[in-house]
């Protein structure tokens, strides 16, 4: 990736602010710039050529910015964007405890179209349930603690909950992968399950093979695109559900007490007993019927937002003459 658009463009050092170290600085520099580039392109996919946040192989679409950084540093990432009068509560950074590395994830047309609509397909299959569980999105940064004793923080793609609990995060959360490695992506599954302390019951993870930016690869290969659902059992991240998206009989069975609610209690159930409970497996199986999202019912959902995204990109192109 070219970062080469915004070198030399800083004004001020993050060395005055930062103890001086050299690829700490270097890194900050170009997470400032790609802050100001967001907050002043809310429309970022439809960026002009040669943004420095741009895939150079399709069509200037921003890609993920990944820069290699000390948890120290990115201790004070919100520090120093403050300080050069930047929102940060308009950005999302994770930070990669395993590769000492920050990932600031980029507007994109696909991925946000995506995680809205995977959002609301859950809630909408749960509200369809009855009147509990009451499933809410929260998608809020969450802390995590490798084996290592490494800290990071992670921002689920998208995230669930039931309603009405007295500490908000998500307990039930959604991956999106698109170009990362498989080992990156297991990596963050067993950091959300088990780094997390027990806070996140399941995790659904979907790899795409290409780029969130290689809307006609992932159109015409949807048959590479692998889902799979992790739990927490036994103290384990256990994966009880892996297929291709393209099976047509495959489904994602979610359970009430995925999203927080303990066997046993029933509707009956407050957010004080819930809560005595965090990182103890409630047993999945309840009596109730799962909560049950068909594949098909979420490739319908990736087909019809490739096609919102090329549609859009298409449209911002420049009319070409002669």
């Amino acid at each position: 990736m070219n970062h080469g658009r915004y070198q030399g463009q800083t004004h001020g050092c993050i060395s005055d602010t930062l103890c001086p170290v050299g690829r700490d600085t270097h890194s900050l520099e170009l997470l400032v710039q790609g802050a100001k580039w967001v907050c002043s392109n809310p429309a970022a996919d439809n960026a002009p050529g040669g943004s420095a946040f741009c895939s150079q192989a399709d069509l200037n679409q921003p890609e993920d910015l990944l820069l290699p950084l000390s948890s120290r540093a990115f201790g004070l990432v919100d520090e120093i964007l403050e300080s050069r009068g930047i929102d940060s509560s308009r950005l999302k950074f994770e930070y990669d405890a395993h590769r000492s590395r920050l990932r600031f994830k980029m507007p994109s047309v696909l991925h946000d179209y995506l995680c809205l609509r995977l959002g609301n397909l859950v809630c909408d299959k749960a509200a369809a349930m009855g009147p509990r569980p009451f499933v809410e999105q929260l998608c809020l940064p969450m802390k995590y603690t490798t084996i290592q004793g490494e800290p990071g923080t992670l921002i689920p793609d998208v995230g669930w909950s039931r309603q009405r609990l007295t500490n908000k995060w998500s307990r039930v959360v959604l991956e999106l992968a698109y170009s990362q490695s498989a080992e990156s992506l297991q990596d963050k599954v067993h950091d959300y399950i088990l780094g997390t302390g027990g806070k996140v019951n399941a995790c659904i993870a979907v790899k795409l093979p290409y780029a969130k930016t290689q809307y006609e690869a992932l159109r015409d290969n949807l048959d590479r695109c692998i889902i799979g659902l992790w739990v927490r059992q036994a103290n384990q991240a256990v994966c009880v559900m892996e297929r291709p998206l393209t099976d047509a009989d495959g489904c994602i069975d979610l359970y009430a007490a995925d999203f927080g609610e303990e066997y046993g209690h029933g509707d009956d159930v407050v957010a004080a007993d819930i809560e005595k409970h965090v990182g103890q497996r409630p047993i999945r199986f309840h009596s109730r019927a799962p909560i049950r999202i068909l594949l098909s019912d979420i490739l319908t959902i990736l087909r019809d937002t490739i096609k919102i995204a090329i549609a859009e990109r298409d449209e911002s192109l420049p009319v070409r003459l002669g």
